[in-house]
């Protein structure tokens, strides 16, 4: 009899943990293209949000919830242009 609680609450469990995994893994990738591209064109930050926003959705995450910080850093000698994205 308590079997069946016990079961399905692992399940649940197991189902939770999945699909925290995918919405990182995914947010994960979305910061990947995103720099990606910035670091190939040097685009602006509306174009790598536009970006972040269409990964995010391609992922079934909402893209209004997720806030994109894009910096260009020179650094290093000889300078060398580093762009970080952040994802949150």
């Amino acid at each position: 009899m308590l079997i069946l609680p016990v079961l399905l609450l692992l399940m649940v469990a197991v189902l939770d943990v999945g699909r925290s995994l995918q919405a990182y893994v995914t947010m994960l990738n979305a910061s990947r293209e995103a720099a990606l591209l910035g670091a190939a064109a040097q685009t602006d930050g509306g174009t790598l949000d536009a970006l972040v926003a269409d990964e995010l959705l391609r992922g079934g995450l909402d893209p209004t919830l997720a806030t994109t910080t894009v910096q260009y850093q020179n650094v290093g000698f000889p300078p060398e242009n580093h762009i970080i994205v952040q994802v949150d």
